[in-house]
C-alpha cells in the first residue's frame, strides 16, 4: 500500500485536475476522492497482509514458539545481566557503550549495512513536500507533480522485481552494491539538473533522477533487509530491527530539520548537496565495510 496507494492516487489526481484545471472546486473534490481511493488500499491492504501472516504463520509452524528465554533478553529489563561487557555474545562488531538496543546493534558486524540504509533517509529527492514545493516554485502545475509522484511509485515497484531476479543470480551481497550505485548515479543527474541553465531541462533531469533512482533504493533496501535477516542472531533481531526503524526515522526527521533551517526555495541546492552526499558515504560503508568483506559473515 506505500507504494501502490500513492501511485494511484497521483495518476487519479493527474488525471482529474487535466480535466478540471479552471475549477477550484473541481480541484478540490479531486484530492477528497484522492484520500478516499489511498484510505481504501490502505484497509485492502490489512487484509492480505493478515492472509499473508496467517499462511506464513501455518507454513512455519516454529514461529508460534515465541520462547520464554528469548523474548526475556529482547526486553532487556537491568534485572537481567548475560554478559554484557563481553558484548551480549554477539559476534564482534563496533563496540559502543551507552542504551543497550544499541549496544546490540553496533555490535552486529552486518549492522554497517544497516547504517548505509539509514542514511539514505537523508533524502529530500522523494517527490516529498519539500521537493514539491521546490517544483511549483520553479513553476510546475499540481496535476504534473501528481502524475510523476505516481510514475516515481510504479517505477519502485520494478525495484522489488530486480532484487528477487538480481538475488536469485549474484546473492545480497552484490545485489546491495549495485543497487546502491545505481541510486547513487541517479541522484548524480540530479545534483548536476541544479546548475542548468535550461529550466526546462533541468527540471526533466531532476524528475528523471528521482524516478529512476526509485529501482536502486527498494532493491537495496531489500537486500540489506535480507542480509541482516541472514547475518543477525535469532534472539537479537527484534532489538536490532527496533533500532534500525528508530535510525532510519531519525535521519528521515533530519530532512524537515534542514528544511525547518533553509526554508528558501533558493536553498534547495543545499538540502539536495546534503542528500547526495550521504548517500556517497552510505554507498562507501556499504562497499568497504559490507561488500569487501562479505566473506567474513556467516549465515546464522
Amino acid at each position: 500500500s506505500k507504494i501502490l496507494a500513492p501511485a494511484v492516487a497521483g495518476v487519479f489526481i493527474s488525471w482529474c485536475d487535466s480535466r478540471n484545471r479552471s475549477s477550484n472546486e473541481g480541484r478540490g473534490s479531486s484530492l477528497a476522492y484522492a484520500a478516499l481511493i489511498v484510505g481504501l488500499l490502505n484497509i485492502l491492504s490489512l487484509f492480505v497482509e493478515y492472509s499473508c501472516t496467517k499462511e506464513i504463520y501455518e507454513l512455519i509452524p516454529t514461529l508460534s514458539d515465541r520462547g520464554a528465554d528469548n523474548s526475556v533478553r529482547e526486553v532487556g529489563t537491568p534485572e537481567v545481566n548475560h554478559d554484557d561487557s563481553k558484548g551480549h555474545d554477539i559476534p564482534s562488531g563496533i563496540t559502543i557503550k551507552g542504551p543497550r538496543g544499541l549496544a546490540v546493534y553496533f555490535g552486529q558486524p552486518i549492522s554497517i549495512a544497516g547504517l548505509a540504509l539509514a542514511m539514505l533517509y537523508l533524502n529530500v529527492l522523494s517527490f516529498g513536500a519539500i521537493m514539491t514545493a521546490y517544483l511549483i516554485s520553479k513553476g510546475m502545475s499540481f496535476h504534473t507533480i501528481g502524475f510523476w509522484r505516481g510514475m516515481s511509485s510504479f517505477i519502485g515497484l520494478s525495484g522489488t522485481l530486480a532484487f528477487h531476479v538480481s538475488e536469485s543470480y549474484v546473492g545480497s551481497f552484490a545485489t546491495g552494491m549495485w543497487s546502491i550505485i545505481m541510486q547513487l548515479t541517479c541522484l548524480s543527474l540530479c545534483f548536476l539538473s541544479l546548475f542548468l541553465p535550461n529550466l526546462k531541462f533541468s527540471l526533466f533531469l531532476l524528475i528523471f533522477g528521482v524516478c529512476l533512482s526509485r529501482i536502486g533504493l527498494r532493491s537495496f533496501d531489500l537486500a540489506v533487509t535480507q542480509l541482516m535477516q541472514q547475518h543477525i542472531p535469532e534472539e537479537s533481531r527484534g532489538t536490532v530491527g527496533g533500532v534500525q526503524n528508530s535510525l532510519n526515522s531519525f535521519f528521515e526527521l533530519a530532512t524537515y530539520a534542514l528544511g525547518f533551517i533553509f526554508p528558501n526555495t533558493g536553498d534547495f541546492y543545499i538540502l539536495v548537496t546534503t542528500g547526495f552526499v550521504s548517500v556517497l558515504l552510505a554507498m562507501c560503508l556499504y562497499a568497504f565495510g559490507v561488500y569487501k568483506r562479505q566473506n567474513i559473515f556467516k549465515v546464522l
